[in-house]
Protein backbone atom coordinates (compact mmCIF):
# COMPACT_ATOMS: atom_id res chain seq x y z
CA UNK A 1 0.00 0.00 0.00
CA UNK A 2 1.33 3.59 -0.66
CA UNK A 3 0.38 6.80 0.92
CA UNK A 4 0.36 10.08 -1.22
CA UNK A 5 -0.53 13.58 0.38
CA UNK A 6 -1.71 15.95 -2.72
CA UNK A 7 -2.02 19.62 -1.94
CA UNK A 8 -3.68 20.72 -5.11
CA UNK A 9 -6.77 22.82 -6.11
CA UNK A 10 -9.77 22.70 -3.55
CA UNK A 11 -7.94 20.31 -1.33
CA UNK A 12 -5.88 21.82 1.29
CA UNK A 13 -5.20 18.22 2.03
CA UNK A 14 -6.01 15.27 0.67
CA UNK A 15 -4.79 11.13 0.80
CA UNK A 16 -4.59 8.42 -1.57
CA UNK A 17 -4.00 4.97 -1.13
CA UNK A 18 -3.18 2.40 -3.61
CA UNK A 19 -3.25 -1.51 -3.51
CA UNK A 20 -1.45 -3.83 -5.50
CA UNK A 21 -3.50 -7.33 -5.48
CA UNK A 22 -2.50 -9.75 -8.16
CA UNK A 23 -3.82 -8.51 -11.45
CA UNK A 24 -5.79 -5.42 -9.51
CA UNK A 25 -4.82 -1.92 -8.59
CA UNK A 26 -7.58 0.15 -6.34
CA UNK A 27 -6.86 3.69 -5.97
CA UNK A 28 -8.83 5.51 -2.79
CA UNK A 29 -8.78 8.87 -2.30
CA UNK A 30 -10.36 11.03 0.35
CA UNK A 31 -10.10 14.38 1.50
CA UNK A 32 -9.12 15.54 4.84
CA UNK A 33 -9.55 19.36 4.69
CA UNK A 34 -10.85 21.38 2.17
CA UNK A 35 -9.66 24.92 1.36
CA UNK A 36 -11.09 27.94 2.44
CA UNK A 37 -13.94 28.50 -0.02
CA UNK A 38 -14.76 25.29 -0.14
CA UNK A 39 -16.66 22.59 2.31
CA UNK A 40 -16.15 18.55 2.16
CA UNK A 41 -18.67 16.72 0.15
CA UNK A 42 -19.83 12.88 -1.21
CA UNK A 43 -18.70 10.82 1.56
CA UNK A 44 -18.05 7.02 2.38
CA UNK A 45 -18.11 5.42 5.86
CA UNK A 46 -15.80 2.89 6.66
CA UNK A 47 -14.64 1.63 10.28
CA UNK A 48 -17.34 3.96 11.77
CA UNK A 49 -16.22 7.07 10.87
CA UNK A 50 -17.30 9.11 7.96
CA UNK A 51 -14.64 10.08 5.02
CA UNK A 52 -15.14 13.15 2.62
CA UNK A 53 -14.18 12.11 -1.38
CA UNK A 54 -14.59 15.77 -2.53
CA UNK A 55 -14.78 19.66 -1.94
CA UNK A 56 -17.54 21.61 -3.64
CA UNK A 57 -17.22 25.49 -3.89
CA UNK A 58 -19.15 27.37 -1.65
CA UNK A 59 -22.81 28.75 -3.26
CA UNK A 60 -22.57 31.92 -4.98
CA UNK A 61 -25.20 35.22 -4.12
CA UNK A 62 -25.42 37.60 -7.30
CA UNK A 63 -22.38 36.71 -8.24
CA UNK A 64 -20.47 36.58 -5.05
CA UNK A 65 -19.52 33.19 -3.93
CA UNK A 66 -19.39 32.36 -0.23
CA UNK A 67 -16.39 31.92 2.29
CA UNK A 68 -15.59 29.56 4.94
CA UNK A 69 -12.36 28.95 6.83
CA UNK A 70 -10.14 26.23 5.65
CA UNK A 71 -11.58 22.57 6.69
CA UNK A 72 -15.08 23.36 6.64
CA UNK A 73 -17.26 19.67 6.19
CA UNK A 74 -20.91 21.57 5.65
CA UNK A 75 -22.40 23.52 3.16
CA UNK A 76 -24.11 25.91 6.25
CA UNK A 77 -20.41 26.73 6.83
CA UNK A 78 -20.25 28.88 4.02
CA UNK A 79 -21.37 32.49 4.25
CA UNK A 80 -21.58 35.86 2.09
CA UNK A 81 -19.32 38.31 3.97
CA UNK A 82 -20.87 41.29 5.60
CA UNK A 83 -20.07 44.39 4.31
CA UNK A 84 -20.53 43.15 0.69
CA UNK A 85 -22.69 45.85 -1.73
CA UNK A 86 -25.34 44.67 -4.03
CA UNK A 87 -27.20 46.05 -6.80
CA UNK A 88 -30.63 44.59 -8.25
CA UNK A 89 -33.47 47.00 -9.64
CA UNK A 90 -34.13 48.09 -6.01
CA UNK A 91 -30.91 49.85 -5.44
CA UNK A 92 -27.78 49.21 -3.94
CA UNK A 93 -27.63 47.10 -0.46
CA UNK A 94 -25.43 45.53 1.56
CA UNK A 95 -24.89 42.54 4.37
CA UNK A 96 -24.51 44.35 7.91
CA UNK A 97 -23.39 41.12 9.32
CA UNK A 98 -21.84 37.50 7.59
CA UNK A 99 -24.92 35.36 5.62
CA UNK A 100 -24.75 31.93 6.17
CA UNK A 101 -26.02 29.69 4.02
CA UNK A 102 -28.89 27.40 4.92
CA UNK A 103 -31.07 24.50 3.88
Amino acid sequence: MKLRYLFTGAFLLMWCTTTYAATTVTKKCVVASCDAGYYASGSVSAGGSTYYTGCTRCPAFNGVYGTTSAGMSQITDCAIPAGRNFSDSAGTWSFTQACKYSN
